[in-house]
């Protein structure tokens, strides 16, 4: 059975109805829905994973439906805030990971405690960078001293 709609928007379109109050089924008389500005619908391509998505095209009197990929979505730029805000978080996560290095039991020695101490020092110091928020240089992390 052949399909017929119309345009209600811009890539939108609205299919006959299959009965508009006739004895006979309003969608088997081409007459009548042409004459209601309906068209027929050509499909040119199916969806598919790769075009998923399903567009509409008024070409020769028909209606076209042809399938087109999905545009692939810009990544928005983050304020200078917002990615302070970023890098901050970083920081507070790696200074969460060796709270334990600064405890009273921690089975470090005098020495790799202060190696800790200085390492977490250079993290709260991160914001003072000039390079801060962009090209962060993290510094190195003391693991030689756990081993």
């Amino acid at each position: 059975m052949q399909k017929y709609a119309k345009f209600i928007n811009e890539n939108k379109i609205e299919v006959a109805p299959k009965n508009k109050g006739a004895i006979s089924n309003y969608n088997q008389s081409a007459e009548l829905m042409m004459a209601d500005g309906y068209k027929q619908v050509v499909v040119i391509e199916e969806p598919t994973a790769e075009k998923p998505i399903v567009k509409y095209r008024e070409i020769n009197e028909q209606i076209e439906q042809y399938a087109e990929s999905s545009p692939i979505p810009a990544i928005p730029e983050l304020t200078e805030e917002q990615q302070e805000m970023q890098v901050r978080a970083q920081r507070n996560s790696l200074l969460t990971l060796c709270d334990w290095t600064q405890l009273p039991d921690a089975p470090l020695t005098a020495e790799q405690k202060q190696e800790w101490a200085e390492y977490r020092q250079a993290l709260r110091d991160v914001p003072k960078q000039a390079s801060f928020p962009d090209a962060v240089v993290w510094p190195t992390t003391p693991e030689d001293s756990l081993l």
